[in-house]
């Protein structure tokens, strides 16, 4: 009896120490990731900043389309995982992404201006004769991308 007791504490208490420590590792690595997105808007920007000073309006709405496309593209994989859910009612994160309005929004502008993306996009970077790394997706990670922004308009936008 003595030795159930034991062990029986030792599984409870590994338990609790095991959800205690997920709990509270994912809420911080949210926060870090929360942290290190804004570092990288914020580092994204200096370059849009510069193309506004020197005029150069097509690469800064060049680079606003590839925004749009990331959000839907990102969105989609953030809505297919199976720890989306518990953001919200777990540690009390909300999300632009669980956000049907928002996402409506993504969707209905992408439908009325198709993205600039092209499955084609590297072809002048990246010659066909060139010959490629085994972990080079090149195209067939830009056609990924392309399908999962068409499946998102497809779901979300409303206007015709």
């Amino acid at each position: 009896m003595q030795r159930s007791l034991i062990i029986g504490c030792t599984l409870f208490g590994l338990v609790l120490g095991a959800c205690a420590g997920f709990w509270t590792g994912m809420r911080e690595g949210w926060n870090l990731a929360l942290m290190e997105n804004s570092f990288s808007i914020g580092a994204g920007a200096l370059p849009r900043l510069a193309a506004v000073r020197s005029g150069r309006a097509s690469e800064l709405n060049r680079a606003f389309e590839f925004d749009v496309d990331s959000g839907l593209v990102w969105s989609h994989h953030f809505l297919d995982s199976s720890l989306a859910g518990f953001l919200a009612p777990v540690w009390g994160i909300g999300t632009s992404a669980q956000d049907p309005q928002a996402i409506m929004r993504l969707a209905n502008y992408r439908k009325t201006y198709p993205s600039l993306t092209k499955a084609d996009v590297f072809d002048d970077v990246i010659p066909k004769t060139a010959t490629r790394r085994e972990d080079d997706r090149g195209s067939t990670g830009i056609e990924e991308r392309l399908a999962i922004i068409s499946d998102m308009v497809k779901r979300y936008a409303t206007s015709p």
